[in-house]
């Protein structure tokens, strides 16, 4: 809360306080009205009834003088009667609007005025029959009857309980009205208690809100009197606690920044430092460390090398052997005498099938160094994979019959269609299928299959053979690596499964090969189906 904010509630506060006062005096000007208008009303009841009073009396009298006048003294007995009347009628009246405004045990009071004042009228109509019928005695001339009824049935009868009636409801309205004054005397005393009471604690509340303000305010002003203080002596370290989210919570979370700041800075220049003490040290390590740079340089310049070495090695022992055979089969030829042209033939056809060999071998060489180089570029394009190991099983059946294998294909009827460069993976094929139908038994069959594999194409090709020992599985795919199995046989350069493993990973797939001690031998090649 800012300090705008606390400034306008406290306001706030002071305003609703006095309103409160004000709710309170204006409720005791109600109440002391409400009993004022009581007190005015029992005192206009109690002149009504002593008028009553009055009234009735002189009605009583104009009987009397009625008895003795005759029909003169009619008039009067009239408007005697006439002001009895209205003298009623008025206080019936002022009852019925007091109990109008009543509710309650007042109430009920108002209403047993009223059968009071019914009461009245009941002895009242009584006795202005019983004068009429005096009138009509004394016109008949019996007056002494007339006189001796009025003394006996008014006089003594009807006059005396109208009179106590009267005098009963006088009784209770001064009642009533010293019942009033005495509450309207508490009623004084009450407000008087209340409104001090308010006032006071009013007083005391605003003196709280006050106090409450000053320490709202005053805290944080110290503290940061205490922060400056703390930063001018280098205390760096010292953080003002942050209350609130008044202005000075705001100005108190500044100076923490600036302090933040200011002991960030201080930090980097001390880091700086450090760090220039830790470049020298470095500089000078480096300075010791770059001889044997040098050393490790020149060792792995003499291991690549080696490497080369061993690489020409083996390229011109894969070249001399079919060279060695063609000079060796040239030279015996020639030597001979007895040569007959079908010796010559045979001669040839040896010739020729090494020179087919060589080249096969340079050709493999001549690929290696173009892929070393990068520079094999794919036709990517939609290829159905039936179509391609079906063109290399029919490629490779002529090998298989010089071998003496037969070739099976097992091929999902449904097209496995790969993104991929035909010839590409149809040459892979068939250096997998050359390679099963060379290490295959003769007689046994060699079964190219494929399948799919939830998003996979799987080529497999199986044979069956000397197992291949676990130790040269790991292997199998180096250049110029062959096992204890191509010791045995002739003609294999260890070549064809290196390019083949380049050409399958080059199209994002995998390649595998699995041997076990049954002589089955399966490789595997998995090919990402197209969308």
């Amino acid at each position: 809360m800012t300090i705008r904010t606390k400034i306008i509630v406290f306001q706030l506060f002071f305003v609703g306080l006095l309103l409160m006062l004000a709710g309170v005096v204006y409720l005791a000007v109600q109440r002391a009205d409400r009993f004022t208008e009581r007190v005015q009303h029992a005192h206009r009841q109690l002149v009504t009834i002593t008028a009553l009073s009055l009234h009735a009396n002189q009605y009583s009298e104009q009987i009397a003088e009625m008895l003795l006048f005759g029909e003169e003294g009619r008039a009067d007995l009239e408007e005697a009667r006439r002001q009895v009347e209205r003298s009623f009628q008025a206080l019936e009246g002022i009852i019925r609007s007091e109990g109008d405004r009543l509710s309650g045990a007042q109430r009920a009071e108002e209403l047993e005025e009223l059968r009071v004042v019914a009461e009245m009228r009941a002895i009242d109509a009584r006795m202005h029959e019983t004068a009429l019928e005096l009138l009509e005695l004394q016109m008949q001339g019996r007056g002494d009857e007339a006189r001796r009824r009025y003394r006996a049935e008014i006089e003594d009868d009807l006059d005396n309980r109208l009179q106590e009636l009267v005098d009963l409801a006088i009784a209770d309205e001064r009642g009533e009205v010293e019942r009033i004054e005495s509450e309207t005397d508490a009623l004084a005393r009450e407000m008087t208690v209340i409104v001090g009471s308010a006032l006071l604690l009013g007083l005391l509340v605003g003196i709280g809100a006050v106090a409450l303000l000053s320490r709202a305010l005053s805290r944080p002003i110290a503290r940061l009197a205490e922060g400056a203080a703390a930063i001018g002596g280098g205390r760096l370290d010292h953080r003002i606690a942050v209350e609130g989210r008044d202005e000075l919570a705001l100005l108190s979370d500044h100076f923490n920044r600036m302090v933040e700041q200011l002991q960030r800075q201080r930090r980097e220049l001390l880091e700086q430092q450090a760090l220039l003490s830790e470049k020298v040290g470095e500089r000078t390590a480096e300075l010791a460390d770059a001889n044997r740079r040098l050393e490790d340089a020149n060792r792995r310049l003499k291991d690549l090398d080696r490497l080369r070495m061993l690489f020409l090695a083996d390229v011109s022992h894969e070249l001399r052997t079919p060279l060695t055979v063609l000079r060796g089969e040239a030279e015996v030829t020639l030597r001979s005498q007895a040569n007959t042209p079908e010796d010559y033939r045979e001669t040839l056809v040896r010739i020729v099938e090494q020179a087919q060999g060589m080249s096969r071998l340079v050709d493999d060489l001549l690929f290696l160094t173009r892929t070393e180089a990068d520079s094999i570029r794919f036709q990517m394009r939609p290829v159905v994979l039936q179509d391609v190991l079906a063109e290399a099983v029919d490629e490779a059946q002529v090998l298989a019959e010089a071998h003496g294998r037969r070739l099976e294909r097992r091929l999902a009827d449904q097209p496995l269609v790969v993104q991929a460069d035909g010839q590409r993976l149809k040459q892979t094929m068939l250096i997998a299928i050359d390679n099963a139908l060379k290490y295959s038994h003769a007689g046994t069959e060699v079964t190219v299959a494929l399948h799919a594999a939830g998003e996979d194409a799987v080529a497999t090709i199986r044979n069956q053979g000397d197992p291949v020992p676990p130790e040269d599985l790991p292997y199998v795919f180096d250049r110029f690596y062959r096992g204890r199995q191509d010791q045995l046989k002739t003609g294999g350069s260890g070549l064809g499964l290196s390019i083949a493993r380049w050409i399958v990973e080059k199209h994002g797939g995998r390649i595998a090969l699995a041997s076990g001690p049954d002589g089955i031998t399966r490789l595997e090649i998995r090919l990402k189906l197209a969308a």
